[in-house]
């Protein structure tokens, strides 16, 4: 069975693909700055005055899905208080922003084959509605084990 691990870090996007025989097989991580990040979504969520943990909720009731276009943090912080300014509701911002998120991951995937399993970790996996913005956009079936902020330091304390 394959595997492949996607990693959301605070600072970074790494993905690994685990092959049938447990190697690594391939590792891709962004190359460009901290958008679609743990500090990306903390950064969100100060502009939106939210608590990440009311995230994953605000987004299944967004009343419209909009597509964010600015892949650097400074301008994705524009772009959400020029949508607040318009009288765009928070949970279609953050909708959007689960969106963007998500098809970054699927671009650095690239034209990788998506059989087996894929995990998503770290602390964006806590919330829900990045997940199921990554399921849609994959159109696959995304796991997230038990505490998905840890499971990194976990597999380096248990590796050789």
């Amino acid at each position: 069975m394959v595997y492949i691990g996607i990693d959301v870090g605070g600072t970074g996007i790494q993905i690994g693909v685990v092959d049938e025989n447990g190697r690594i097989a391939d590792f891709k991580m962004n190359d460009k700055c901290a958008a679609g990040t743990g500090r990306f979504f903390e950064q969100a969520a100060r502009i939106l005055d939210t608590p990440l943990e009311q995230f994953g909720e605000m987004s299944a009731n967004a009343r419209e899905t909009l597509e964010l276009n600015s892949t650097c943090v400074v301008f994705a912080e524009s772009e959400m208080v020029s949508l607040l300014a318009k009288g765009v509701d928070k949970e279609s911002i953050i909708k959007g922003l689960h969106n963007s998120v998500a098809r970054r991951i699927a671009n650095l995937l690239g034209h990788q084959s998506l059989r087996g399993d894929i995990y998503l970790d770290g602390g964006p996996a806590q919330n829900t509605g990045m997940v199921e913005a990554l399921e849609d956009e994959l159109f696959t079936e995304v796991h997230v084990l038990d505490d998905p902020q840890f499971t990194v330091a976990f597999g380096a304390a248990i590796s050789d």
